[in-house]
């Protein structure tokens, strides 16, 4: 809120617009980090499977300690 004792009596405060003073890099810089993670993020995710992934993977297609196949039927129901 603009100080009252710095306007003149019956005129609007003046206003003091903040985004032209910003440096046309600034917004640049944000745009461009912008466009780099959403590039990282997308071939992140279209990638190879981490190892991570590959061991549950091979977990879940290990047969059971007495040599039967993994059920697929939910053991909690």
């Amino acid at each position: 809120m603009a100080d009252a004792h710095h306007d003149r009596p019956g005129e609007p405060p003046e206003i003091r617009d903040e985004a032209a003073d910003t440096p046309m890099w600034v917004p640049a810089m944000g745009l461009a980090l912008l466009i780099v993670s959403a590039v990282f993020l997308v071939w992140q995710s279209s990638g190879e499977p981490t190892p991570v992934e590959e061991a549950a993977e091979a977990a879940a297609d290990a047969p059971n300690v007495d040599g039967e196949a993994p059920a697929d039927e939910d053991v909690n129901q």
